[in-house]
């Protein structure tokens, strides 16, 4: 090869140097750009994986906040006090999800689907109460909703906390069956 080079004449040898040179150089910068593209890619995946950790565990706080409420509900219309008793509309309490529904994508299909149907059930629970015979109450602060009912409602609003319970809980099991980290 050292022979074939120095038996060249004219500009050949600086012409086959600049040849080889250019050829490692376009090498180099191959190699360079496919190895940050896979750093890239390895850091994407990464950041991804976070953001969906953390919308599903938001959504899951959600779901478990609101289940944590009718609980309590239900449990204090087991011994009522008065006469009357208010319930407020949970739905108001769902500020996550309005909030996450563009990072929803993230997300399996299942848990996109589960987290959205426990939404909707969070959403019907005051057609609920209204239909039960609750009074919407409209003058609280931040302007929020609650439901007067007289006593005779108890159970049938009891019923409709704990079969909504059932239900989140099927969903958060759902959603929650998934991890991404």
């Amino acid at each position: 090869m050292w022979n074939w080079l120095q038996g060249l004449q004219g500009g050949a040898p600086a012409f086959v140097g600049s040849a080889v040179g250019s050829a490692f150089g376009i090498f180099s910068l191959l190699v360079g750009a496919l190895f940050n593209a896979y750093l890239n890619r390895r850091r994407d995946d990464r950041l991804r994986q976070k953001e969906q950790a953390g919308v599903l565990a938001a959504i899951l706080a959600e779901i478990e906040n609101v289940i944590e409420t009718l609980s309590r509900n239900a449990d204090s219309l087991s011994n009522p006090r008065r006469d009357f008793f208010r319930i407020p509309d949970i739905s108001q309490s769902c500020r996550i999800l309005p909030k996450a529904i563009d990072k929803l994508y993230l997300l399996p299909r299942p848990a996109i689907t589960a987290a959205i149907n426990a939404h909707t059930i969070i959403e019907q629970y005051s057609d609920h109460m209204f239909f039960i015979g609750g009074t919407p109450i409209n003058d609280v602060p931040k302007n929020r909703l609650l439901f007067y009912f007289e006593l005779k409602h108890a159970a049938a609003v009891k019923a409709v906390n704990e079969g909504s319970i059932d239900i989140l809980n099927k969903y958060l099991f759902t959603i929650s069956s998934f991890k991404i980290i």
